[in-house]
């Protein structure tokens, strides 16, 4: 399975950025080998509007089945929602690396609900 983890920028040492639509960049990892496929640069930064929307597509189209973000747009989530694609809360801006462990660990909690435009989860679900 390919779960994509929203990052700063598209650099190796990167860290985990806490927003979705507008994030830096995306590092894609196979979870079956733990290997990362690519980063990709998230055209979206700066559009005007539906970023999170577009993000989410682009996602999809990808084949990614899992976002590990800080959090989701009401589009973004309904997007990702509607394309069976699993979001997964990571609040802080951590390493890319333990982001994925994280996750691979299951340790990562569930978004189940969208916040709106401009807010974070507290990790509180």
């Amino acid at each position: 399975m390919l779960f994509a983890i929203s990052v700063l920028e598209n650099k190796p040492d990167t860290n985990l950025d806490p927003t979705f639509g507008r994030a830096g960049a995306f590092v894609i990892v196979d979870s079956d080998s733990g290997e990362t496929i690519e980063t990709i640069n998230n055209p979206n930064v700066n559009a005007a509007g539906g970023a999170g929307y577009a993000t989410a597509q682009m996602l999809a189209n990808k084949g990614v089945k899992a976002v590990i973000t800080g959090s989701l747009g009401p589009n973004a989530y309904n997007v990702l929602n509607t394309a069976g694609i699993k979001a997964y809360y990571n609040s802080g801006y951590s390493a890319v690396d333990q982001v994925a462990k994280d996750f691979l660990a299951g340790a990562l909690k569930p978004i189940e609900q969208s916040l709106g435009r401009g807010r974070r989860h507290s990790g509180n679900f």
